[in-house]
């Protein structure tokens, strides 16, 4: 679909006053627009409607709603109540190209000439993906607060004794033979492992302040790379790399960065090493800035809302499985055979302290897990 890049025209009143058309404030707007005649026919749409239905104005212009809205009668619903009883207001998903979904609000409403007669009707949706995903990371930072406070209480017991059992097993394998020192390395093995599990048990009840700075997240994600390399290429696996050179710095904690970057990259690469030796093992990664986000606050201690950088990582794998993809960020769920469950939550905790958002798609084929962090604003 083209994208239309509206360009207001300025009429100039009498006293010096500048006019904008009308036409050209609604294209400008994030709202989406869509007006039908009397008749319920398509006769203008907006670039905002148009992305989030998937139609173009070109397509649906003269268009009854109930053809333009098939996959989602219930606008169609709307639209036909409005023409009898006036406004009416509802929430629902819009089903869009490729049968994607986005949560609207939608509001249908007659349109009066001067006389006060009814012209045909206004829809105007306005998405509340960004809402709604903003409350659920609101949710689930709510419940990681109240399960690390007790996870981390926990590892604090689990800790100490841990370390006198260790050291008690050396004292036993000290004065053993052979055999019992074989035995001795084996505990030892699987108590720093339990050791290493309670550390991340910690990290995750952790709430450290993070002390942010301008920071190049391409120099991270570079780092993430080099760190990864080996694995990748043992697996054969392509990681490239599609960077927007432009971009500005972003406000990070590089060694927190690092960890979120890797875990997303690890899991990537682990999620297309399982996939038939003749198909393509594929991880992108891709940065730009994001134009449909805007933090509320600025990073610097300022004031009013900033801009956002979004980094991509996406797979050729299978996808995640239907049945942990509402609970991925949640502690100890995982998809790997000897995962911890813990990458991800703690991930997500990583973010969210950063004022940014992680969010993931996935289906057959691609899995993308999308993090946007706000803009270093220096003073």
């Amino acid at each position: 679909m083209a994208k239309r890049t509206p360009q207001a025209e300025r009429t100039t009143e009498p006293g010096g006053n500048v006019r904008l058309d009308w036409a050209h404030v609604v294209e400008s707007l994030e709202q989406g627009v869509i007006a039908f005649d009397v008749a319920g026919n398509v006769s203008f749409m907006n670039q905002a409607a148009e992305q989030l239905t998937g139609s173009s104005l070109s397509a649906c212009r003269g268009q009854h709603h109930s053809r333009v809205f098939a996959k989602n009668p219930w606008v169609s619903a709307m639209l036909g109540s409005a023409a009898d009883d006036g406004h009416i207001r509802a929430e629902g998903d819009i089903v869009g190209q490729w049968d994607s979904r986005t949560a609207v609000r939608a509001t249908a409403s007659p349109v009066l000439d001067s006389r006060g007669n009814r012209g045909g009707i206004a829809l105007v949706l306005h998405d509340l993906s960004l809402q709604r995903g903003l409350e659920s990371d609101l949710h689930r930072a709510q419940s990681l607060d109240t399960l690390g406070g007790l996870v981390a209480g926990l590892a604090h017991e689990i800790k100490n004794p841990l370390s006198g059992i260790r050291g008690a097993v050396q004292l036993l394998g000290a004065d053993g033979g052979t055999r019992a020192r074989e035995y001795v390395d084996l505990v030892i093995r699987e108590v720093d492992r339990l050791t290493g599990l309670v550390e991340r048990l910690l990290e995750l009840g952790s709430r450290r302040g993070l002390e942010l700075s301008g920071l190049n997240v391409h120099r991270v994600i570079d780092h993430v790379v080099r760190l990864t390399g080996p694995g990748a290429e043992r697996d054969r696996v392509q990681v490239t790399r599609l960077f927007d050179p432009s971009l500005p710095p972003v406000a990070g904690h590089e060694d927190s960065l690092v960890q979120v970057f890797l875990n997303l990259v690890q899991n990537a690469i682990a999620a297309v090493a399982g996939l038939p030796p003749e198909t393509a093992r594929e991880v992108r990664i891709h940065t730009r800035m994001e134009t449909g986000f805007h933090a509320a606050t600025r990073t610097d201690g300022g004031r009013g809302r900033t801009h956002c950088l979004r980094i991509d990582v996406e797979d050729n794998g299978p996808g995640v499985a239907p049945q942990v993809r509402d609970r991925l960020f949640s502690p100890f769920v995982t998809t790997k055979p000897k995962g911890t469950g813990l990458g991800l939550a703690i991930s997500h905790r990583i973010v969210t302290d950063h004022g940014g958002t992680i969010r993931f798609e996935s289906g057959e084929g691609r899995t993308v897990f999308r993090v946007i962090l706000p803009v270093w604003e220096a003073d």
